[in-house]
């Protein structure tokens, strides 16, 4: 087994030229696989991108990719990667077929090889109806299948993404991201790195979790791990009206051993519950309902998020992320006439 990682940076840290800090001295290793860059605009998500295909060079600190100095070897790179930036860079008047011939040209793809290379890559992207129509005709999603297959045409040994699934509607974007896991099942390429808010996606799709925040590491490892490590069960109730006092509420609450976290806003609470049974979260809730009705206040639902990357991000950085599509999973109840709704979803 190999255990060479595909790219390494030891005290990276950029500075821009107007003072902002877009990375703060991080350590990490890309390995083999689907690795996923999470993180709120300004995290330094994409400053990492640019600077692992070598199109920026780094303040400080080391960078090996591929086993090369990335901040002097940028040239002999690019044979080797696939940096693919947020929006398509496509000819709108080309075909399909014409755009990855182009880039099969321009990438040095032998030509005893391009019509084999851009014919697997076709039906691998479900792009065979559409090669013979011009790229202007494509739809976002389409178009985004295409940019990828660009960047796999000269099977490059490591893919970096940024954003690829923002603004396209939740079919584009789970075709995306079951592109990508094509391509990890088929070992090509042999690592990618997904800067990207669609953490359900990235929860259920890839390897590594890397969160970035201020230009700093706060989490990394599996899904797994981060969600362990960082989240909780947690518990969204809305009431009727708003508490008229909601001091006396959040002290009662917080009391409790069951709530490791409580917040309310408007009509509005959330409570990060602590580890449990089945049975000990049934009566959790009961007792949770149970309090807010001694407080006086009407709860009109509730739903209970089992622990995922969405709560893990939140605990760590105090933020909801951008452009996060709803996630699956949980139970939402509604309250009212004496009986209880349940939806599993």
């Amino acid at each position: 087994m190999n255990d060479v990682p595909t790219a390494r940076v030891s005290g990276l840290g950029h500075v821009f030229p107007d003072g902002v800090v877009a990375l703060d001295a991080i350590d990490l290793d890309i390995d083999r696989g689907l690795t996923a860059l999470i993180g709120s605009n300004g995290s330094g998500k994409s400053t990492l991108l640019r600077i692992l295909a070598g199109s920026l060079v780094p303040s400080r600190g080391t960078v090996n990719v591929l086993g090369l100095d990335a901040t002097r070897s940028s040239r002999s790179l690019r044979a080797h990667i696939a940096y693919l930036t947020q929006r398509p860079a496509l000819d709108p008047e080309m075909s399909g077929a014409e755009t990855l011939e182009l880039f099969a040209v321009l990438y040095g793809v032998p030509s005893a090889q391009r019509k084999s290379r851009i014919a697997q890559l076709a039906e691998d992207f479900a792009l065979v109806d559409h090669l013979s129509r011009p790229v202007a005709n494509y739809s976002g999603g389409l178009q985004q299948r295409l940019h990828l297959a660009v960047g796999l045409v000269h099977q490059p040994q490591l893919l970096l993404l940024d954003e690829p699934t923002t603004s396209l509607d939740p079919a584009a974007r789970s075709m995306v991201w079951e592109v990508l896991g094509k391509c990890h099942e088929q070992g090509q390429p042999q690592s990618a790195v997904v800067a990207t808010h669609d953490l359900a996606e990235a929860e259920k799709n890839c390897q590594t979790i890397v969160l970035l925040h201020g230009g700093k590491i706060l989490a990394l490892g599996s899904p797994a791990e981060v969600i362990a490590a960082h989240a909780r069960w947690r518990m969204e109730v809305e009431f009727s009206s708003v508490s008229p006092d909601s001091a006396s509420l959040q002290e009662t609450l917080s009391a409790l051993e069951e709530v490791t976290h409580f917040s309310m806003r408007g009509r509005r609470a959330s409570f990060d519950l602590a580890d449990a049974t089945p049975d000990q979260m049934r009566q959790t809730t009961e007792h949770v309902l149970a309090l807010l009705s001694e407080h006086a206040l009407a709860v009109v639902g509730f739903h209970l998020q089992p622990p995922s990357l969405l709560g893990a991000y939140f605990n760590l950085t105090g933020q909801v992320l951008e452009d996060v599509p709803p996630q699956a999973g949980g139970a939402r109840q509604t309250r009212g006439a004496g009986r209880h709704h349940r939806r599993n979803r």
